[in-house]
């Protein structure tokens, strides 16, 4: 990393690499750097992460429910991406209620945050194509109600560039259209259905990374 940050902890990690959380020395900012892998495959994926990241730009994240993102540096040869730093995935939150699911008056105001970020994601025509309770972060877990943010662009799209066939996400969240291999658009993520939201105990823990 930079020699403005230096890592504090390890947050996460994926088939693109690992998330750690790092303070940046010269401000004193604490951030969550996404660190992708070296390889020419996961490059090109970050790079595309990159020019969606630079798309929403013209969105405010506090705003429109989206993480906010701080741009990219490279460390070598990888990619990393510096974000905001957000509590808690909607997976872990609804995991400390120990899977009894949340109440429809701590629901409903979630649900009414995801509606934005897709609405305003669709006003930029930008598909998530991931949207799942570990790409969905708690800003805070000790407010009332909670506030979250869509995290994670690493397969989204213009949906202009939708390709019928083209399979999208995670099995167990795709929309029908997705698996049936026919035209899509950016409806596909409303898919992210109520009854994974309210409660994970009968969802793989795969379905989240």
């Amino acid at each position: 990393l930079p020699t403005s940050t230096y890592e504090k902890a390890f947050l996460g990690e994926g088939g693109f690499g690992v998330v750690t959380k790092c303070r940046n020395t010269k401000n004193n900012q604490t951030v969550a750097i996404k660190v992708n892998k070296g390889n020419p495959k996961i490059q090109q994926q970050a790079k595309l992460e990159i020019f969606i990241l630079e798309q929403l730009r013209r969105l405010d994240p506090d705003r429109c429910n989206i993480v906010e993102w701080n741009g990219y540096f490279l460390d070598g040869e990888r990619i990393c991406l510096n974000f905001e730093l957000l509590d808690q995935s909607l997976w872990d939150y609804i995991g400390d209620r120990k899977n009894r699911g949340l109440p429809i008056r701590e629901l409903s105001p979630i649900l009414h945050q995801l509606a934005n970020a897709l609405f305003h994601l669709g006003s930029v025509g930008i598909v998530h194509a991931d949207l799942k309770s570990g790409n969905i972060m708690v800003v805070n877990r000790h407010e009332s109600p909670v506030k979250v943010k869509v995290i994670d662009f690493g397969l989204a799209h213009p949906a202009s560039a939708l390709i019928p066939g083209h399979r999208l996400g995670t099995v167990g969240y795709c929309a029908p259209e997705v698996m049936l291999g026919i035209p899509c658009d950016e409806a596909i993520d409303i898919n992210c259905n109520l009854t994974k939201l309210q409660r994970r105990n009968h969802v793989k823990k795969s379905d989240t990374s």
